[in-house]
């Protein structure tokens, strides 16, 4: 027969490492990235399928022989060294490889680059050293990252606009999963909060502005940071920030009022429904007062219906909430 009418013949269940046959078992099949060594040299493989369990155990040999191999062609003096160089680009890699080695010796090295890298410009190497020092971890890293949100320059945004890439990116969007990583949910929220009582209205305005995305990600699905990871706020959490945005309510600058107002909204705690409808009626400014009204609308509590109607025939600036909140309110009774 021609071999181009022959037919493959079914390989059945087979390693995709070695083609041996696997029997059938209860066990869910080993997959993912795995070492292998072509005799010269150490790699990764990736099996998409399933593995025999000798090519497994000897991938988990070939990882530990790859990493002391690796930490002896990357002294950490060394590395840390090039985090000095002029070019970003040798900063990122030796971050990357920090990252890798997770040595405690890095963590004050990093921090001086960190101080020493511009983030208004651009984060490549900043961000690199961050997750860097999150792989490390540790106490001391997580409040040394808490002294990062207090930074202006962190905060501010860069247009960045590539492929899936929200078009407006900060040093914080980096910051935000580290912290998580470090501490979990309580550390990075716990963090945001203290900016949340900083003396600069602008901080406290950015801090507050992240908890209103943070909760709105979490009640949507998408996690709790920007990359759309770290799961969602569970009670604790909840309880940990109702309090704080609810002070937050009554502060001087009216972003921090209106980003206040928002992130109750999304949280659902029925509790703040007075000081909500408080802001509804007495606040100055209308931005404050029409996000009052949408965070109305989000808590779903019939006892709002009145107060957003009186609001309806008084306050014509808030006009196109109220009817919103109006809607979902009755809609759901």
């Amino acid at each position: 027969m021609r071999w181009w009418k022959k037919r493959r013949a079914g390989t059945g269940n087979r390693c995709e490492l070695c083609y041996a046959k696997l029997t059938p078992s209860a066990e869910p099949p080993r997959r993912g990235r795995v070492y292998v060594s072509d005799g010269s040299d150490v790699k990764q493989r990736y099996v998409n399928r399933m593995c025999c369990d000798t090519c497994w155990q000897r991938g988990v040999e070939l990882e530990a022989e790859a990493e002391a191999r690796f930490r002896r062609a990357n002294p950490v003096d060394e590395v840390c060294t090039a985090l000095r160089d002029g070019d970003v680009s040798v900063r990122r890699d030796a971050a990357h490889t920090l990252e890798r080695l997770r040595d405690p010796r890095a963590v004050d090295p990093l921090f001086d680059a960190l101080g020493r890298e511009d983030v208004r410009r651009g984060a490549g190497a900043a961000h690199a050293m961050i997750e860097a020092l999150a792989a490390i971890g540790g106490s001391e890293v997580g409040e040394r990252l808490l002294g990062l949100l207090h930074n202006e320059a962190y905060w501010t945004e860069r247009y960045v606009g590539i492929g899936d890439e929200p078009p407006m990116v900060t040093a914080v969007d980096c910051v935000n999963p580290a912290l998580f990583t470090v501490g979990g949910s309580e550390l990075m929220l716990r963090g945001l909060l203290d900016v949340l009582g900083h003396q600069e209205q602008m901080l406290r305005w950015y801090a507050a502005r992240e908890l209103a995305n943070i909760t709105y990600r979490s009640t949507v699905g998408y996690g709790l940071t920007v990359n759309g990871s770290h799961g969602e706020l569970v009670d604790a959490d909840r309880q940990l920030i109702v309090g704080p945005l609810r002070s937050a309510l009554r502060d001087k600058f009216w972003l921090v009022r209106e980003s206040a107002a928002t992130a109750l909204g999304h949280l659902g705690d029925r509790s703040v429904l007075d000081d909500l409808l408080a802001c509804l009626a007495d606040d100055h400014h209308h931005r404050v007062r029409y996000f009052a009204a949408k965070a109305l609308g989000d808590l779903g509590d019939a006892s709002a219906v009145e107060p957003l109607r009186r609001a309806l025939s008084s306050d014509v600036e808030i006009s196109v909430a109220v009817k919103e909140a109006l809607a979902k309110l009755v809609t759901r009774s």
